[in-house]
């Protein structure tokens, strides 16, 4: 798990103090180093050029203009500046960390890349190495060295097999990260041991430990920060992704408030709270309200509009998920998560060619998302001739599986397939790979065949997936008793019973739209089945059709039904 929160870049300025006897020069030199500090880069630039052309010899004045070319992103101009500097005094300690900056400067900036840009990463830290030789004592040395450190492994966005080893073999990747972010909080500590009251040691030592998954370190060192320096936003928003992420919720709310407080023009910060905030808390709306303030603020933003999406159908309001997946990729063509979201709110709504065609297009732009291929696996088998799509289901599963070993609900998707192909000692291995793997997630089960197995071995399956769904029944018991109740409505149409039946296992299917059939069927015959108007607001709800959900809800009160059961629908796949 390699997760990072936001990093504000915090700039030192690098200012030399060394002796200069009352001349032009030295009032050139003070009036510019002063306006240095007030960050007026170029009234700064112009007096340390007066002060150069007076006493081309005096280091600090090199230094110092560095420092200003440097915020104007002059890289040459400040990397000459250093390299006159170190020319003049190999020792100037100023000059050495005012070069490795301009050095980290250019990576950011992505001035170079591929191998060139881990060439320039070596200088800075060559740069940063001399600067601690000669002065051990120098915090900034060490911070900035640990940044080099720190975002060395973002150096992934330049090297495509880094990337990959990141998707496919996350332990190998992570034994290539895991030792630089050590080296950075080593030098972040070395720092913090010189300097205790120094905010950006704190800061972003709390930002590597959040890269290591360290959380509650984290918070500690935030906290440190927000105390140094309590107007910190950074230190905040940051904060509070740490607390998300250790689940405490409320204080992760409490820190984005407070960031938005401070800076009420940050997207970032109103999509955090949105996402890490209220909607693990469940608070859906309040997160919609977030998010509809971070894309007034960012509306070219395509991930905002997609983590949108993703609430809208948590609340049941699939249209608006499609519509918010629409303008992602609208903005981002190649957002392959958007497709894989937008195939999920299609499948809701009983649209399953044009999920599948979104699945299609989400593995097409990311041939390693097995999210897709499990969903779309789920999709095919609700296609009209799903018998056909067998063998599609299965390899698409499979690619699931392969992508992601971890995936419970591929193992218990592909277990389902295999039962149907009546390859039950497969089917048992998959269902009980995918319990081993999330015991708590409802995966369905199978009755086995004595012909393969012992009654004592599927029994002990069967005990298994009853403890990991304690309430979804056997799926081709559920297909034989539609039959039969189809058989019963042949036979007696205008027994209401047998509609509500029948609705109540299409529910358990996810056959939303049949399900609201039969029910309507049930009122048509008898207006005063209170069971049938609950039952089609489920479906309706499922269907994103919420008004006649609540209104089919609020009849069945009226007539005197209290639910007192939950209703489960099969796991296909949470996108997040």
């Amino acid at each position: 798990m390699w997760r990072c929160a936001s990093v504000a870049l915090f700039v030192f300025f690098i200012f030399s103090t060394s002796a200069l006897a009352l001349t032009p020069a030295k009032d050139a030199y003070t009036r510019g180093k002063y306006l240095l500090e007030k960050k007026d880069f170029n009234g700064a630039i112009k007096a340390l050029n007066e002060a150069i052309q007076l006493d081309p010899k005096y280091v600090p004045s090199y230094t110092n203009r560095a420092s200003a070319y440097r915020m104007l992103e002059q890289w040459q101009k400040a990397t000459d500046d250093c390299n006159k500097a170190i020319q003049l005094d190999p020792r100037c300690t100023e000059a050495y960390i005012n070069r490795g900056i301009v050095y980290n400067k250019l990576i950011y900036s992505k001035v170079f890349q591929g191998q060139k840009a881990i060439d320039v990463y070596d200088k800075a830290t060559d740069d940063y190495d001399k600067a601690i030789q000669l002065d051990p004592h120098n915090a900034e040395a060490y911070i900035n060295r640990g940044l080099v450190y720190h975002y060395r492994w973002h150096l992934a966005e330049f090297v495509p097999n880094l990337i990959r080893a990141l998707h496919l073999d996350p332990k190998s990747a992570e034994s290539k990260i895991r030792p630089q972010l050590q080296k950075a909080i080593d030098d972040y500590n070395k720092a913090v041991q010189l300097d205790p009251k120094n905010v950006l040691a704190h800061y972003i030592r709390a930002d590597a430990y959040i890269s290591l998954g360290q959380y509650q370190k984290a918070v500690d060192d935030y906290s440190k920060a927000i105390q140094l320096d309590p107007n910190l936003i950074e230190a905040y928003n940051n904060r509070g992704f740490a607390y998300s992420s250790l689940e405490q919720w409320r204080k992760a709310v409490d820190d984005y408030n407070k960031a938005i407080q401070l800076e009420s023009n940050s997207a970032d910060v109103y999509s955090h709270n949105g996402w890490f905030g209220f909607s693990n808390l469940e608070q859906w709306r309040k997160a919609v309200d977030d998010y509809n303030k971070a894309i007034q603020l960012d509306p070219k933003n395509a991930l905002l509009y997609n983590n949108r999406g993703i609430i809208y159908r948590n609340l049941g309001q699939y249209q608006k998920a499609i519509d918010d997946y629409d303008k992602a990729i609208q903005l981002t063509p190649t957002l392959a998560q958007a497709y894989n979201n937008r195939g999920f709110a299609y499948r809701k709504l009983e649209q399953y060619q044009k999920a599948i065609d979104d699945y299609d297009k989400a593995i097409q732009l990311s041939p390693t998302l097995a999210q897709a291929y499990n969903n779309r696996g789920f999709a095919y088998s609700r296609l009209k001739q799903w018998q056909r799509q067998c063998q599609k289901m299965v390899g698409d599963y499979s690619k699931a599986i392969q992508l992601d070993p971890n995936s419970a609900e591929a193992y218990g998707n592909r277990g389902f397939e295999y039962r149907t192909f009546g390859q039950w000692q497969k089917a048992r291995d998959d269902l009980n790979k995918a319990i081993q793997l999330e015991s708590k997630t409802a995966l369905g089960c199978f009755t086995g065949s004595e012909e393969y197995t012992s009654i004592a071995d599927q029994q002990n399956v069967i005990d298994e997936c009853n403890r990991a769904i304690p309430f979804h029944q056997n799926w081709e018991r559920q297909w034989k008793t539609i039959h039969n109740w189809s058989k019963a409505i042949k036979l007696r149409p205008k027994d209401a019973v047998a509609y509500y039946e029948r609705a109540k296992v299409y529910l358990k299917l996810e056959q939303y739209g049949k399900a609201v059939d039969d029910c309507s069927k049930v009122i048509e015959l008898n207006p005063k089945f209170a069971e049938a108007y609950y039952n089609r607001g489920l479906a309706y709800h499922e269907l994103g059709k919420t008004n006649l959900a609540d209104k089919d809800r609020k009849k069945a009160k009226e007539l005197g039904y209290k639910p007192d059961l939950k209703h489960i629908t099969p796991s296909a796949g949470n996108e997040r």
